[in-house]
């Protein structure tokens, strides 16, 4: 127990919740909290549209109903006044999801949550380190899960952050965890948390082979083993203090970008964590392009409008220049052989 309870400890300092809960994924927490806050088949939780599968499927499973909600198209994150067009009887959550690190409008679907008597749940997976109004993310909602796996390189593990008392969402995980399928789990986390770029090459080769190939039901699916182990929270202690500084030149890299392609909008009171690049396209057959001659593009999971005019990257910190500006190029190349049919 000794680097989950140092783990535990660096996280209470970090993001100032006075809880904090570890969990075997962020997907697993997710589940607990949902279990914990006691939600029934009639109450709505509103979850963004512009996400994998996993936020609503592990909402349903666990036993509410997930209403999926377009996002800004500028900042790819639900605003309140998109989330108010689908409020009801039976809204009773909000899942926030820093999309791709950047914490715009957290504030504004805090007052909404607050006006209507709603719990305002964070999705900090990619966005540890920001802030919004000076305020870090994961601790600005009534709750917030987060995934060891996105912003560090590890074979698992994710964790809940709030200032409220999340003790019998830890007790709901101790009831449901089982042992770990070893040669499963941990190699299918490990391959997820290489795509930023530290093992990008081989972890984009089973990624488009799971897009293609696999059944998504099996790869999105719950962990049955809900702890975190003690390898787990030793390999996320030793990054963390890398983290502010690898934000400092992700930063960088997308100040550059932002000079000579349309990317993701992050406000001025918004300091974003930078996880990912983006690039934005009029349509989806300049994006195709794009995606054809870089393959470190990758388009985002299907079945959204804006996910066809999209493109994400790896914001890898240690990234030389070259493939920065190679991003930049396969841009304009896309849009230049699009003109010029």
């Amino acid at each position: 127990m000794v680097f989950k309870q140092k783990l535990i400890k660096r996280l209470k300092k970090r993001v100032g919740t006075q809880n904090v809960e570890l969990f075997s994924s962020c997907r697993n927490a997710i589940f607990c909290l949902i279990k914990m806050l006691d939600f029934k088949k009639e109450d709505e939780v509103i979850v963004q549209s512009f996400i994998c599968d996993t936020i609503p499927q592990t909402v349903n499973e666990a036993g509410a109903t997930a209403i999926a909600v377009d996002v800004d198209e500028s900042t790819y994150n639900l605003s309140a006044e998109k989330i108010k067009k689908h409020l009801t009887k039976n809204t009773k959550a909000v899942i926030f999801v820093h999309t791709y690190g950047n914490p715009t409008g957290i504030h504004e679907v805090k007052a909404l949550c607050k006006e209507h008597n709603l719990i305002l749940i964070e999705d900090v997976a990619q966005a540890l380190g920001a802030k919004h109004l000076g305020k870090p993310v994961g601790s600005i909602a009534d709750y917030a899960v987060y995934s060891l796996t996105k912003q560090l390189v590890n074979i698992g593990g994710g964790a809940m952050f709030s200032n409220n008392d999340i003790s019998k969402a830890a007790e709901i995980r101790d009831q449901l965890h089982k042992p770990a399928r070893a040669f499963i789990d941990y190699p299918k986390r490990l391959i997820a948390s290489l795509y930023d770029g530290y093992g990008f090459i081989p972890s984009k080769w089973m990624i488009d082979y799971a897009r293609n190939r696999v059944d998504l039901k099996l790869v999105l699916a719950l962990d049955r083993h809900f702890k975190c182990s003690e390898v787990e929270a030793f390999l996320s202690l030793i990054q963390l203090y890398l983290l502010d500084s690898s934000i400092k030149r992700r930063k960088r890299n997308f100040e550059y970008i932002q000079k000579y392609v349309k990317t993701q909008e992050i406000e001025t009171t918004a300091d974003s964590a930078y996880t990912y690049l983006s690039f934005r396209f009029p349509n989806k057959e300049v994006r195709d392009l794009a995606v054809k001659d870089n393959f470190y593009f990758l388009p985002p999971w299907k079945g959204t409008a804006i996910g066809d005019k999209l493109i994400f990257a790896p914001n890898n910190p240690y990234f030389p220049n070259f493939i920065i500006r190679g991003f930049c190029k396969s841009y304009r190349k896309a849009f230049n052989q699009f003109n010029s049919k």
